[in-house]
């Protein structure tokens, strides 16, 4: 947007980003989607830098098709896709944190299992303290705007 678009939409109250077009907003959810099927397994953290888009980006998007869908099943897709951008972090860096239990070496013994486990964790514990508190965010951001 030029200067004087930006100009125009700020004299009318309107912020400098104009609102996503529905087919702009299906592509970046598109792509979204296909980084969630590889995305984080539970119990751990990436960085935001493997989304497809900025992050705020993708929540611009999957709101406007919320909000123009009433479809129950793809409004709960898009909800939980939502409220998964807790699973990416700003600087969590080029490897995953957390313990990703698909990957546990089940040939090992349980105690020395456990205890990578518990080292993991420890290690984890502020990334997934931080996307926890993201998530909780998102869900109350749903709520707020209606999208219960």
């Amino acid at each position: 947007m030029g200067i004087f678009g930006k100009v125009i939409g700020l004299v009318r109250g309107r912020s400098e980003k104009p609102e996503l077009d529905l087919g702009h907003c299906r592509e970046i959810v598109s792509a979204y989607g296909a980084v969630l099927e590889t995305g984080p397994v539970p119990g751990t953290v990436a960085d935001e830098r493997e989304l497809p888009y900025p992050k705020q980006r993708i929540k611009q998007a999957l709101l406007v098709l919320l909000k123009t869908t009433a479809d129950p099943q793809m409004r709960g897709n898009l909800k939980a896709g939502y409220i998964c951008l807790s699973d990416w972090q700003q600087g969590v860096g080029p490897y995953r944190v957390g313990f990703d239990i698909s990957k546990i070496d089940q040939t090992g013994d349980a105690l020395s299992i456990a205890r990578r486990i518990a080292a993991t964790e420890e290690s984890a514990k502020p990334w997934l303290a931080k996307a926890e508190a993201e998530n909780k965010s998102l869900v109350a951001e749903l709520r707020e705007m209606g999208f219960k």
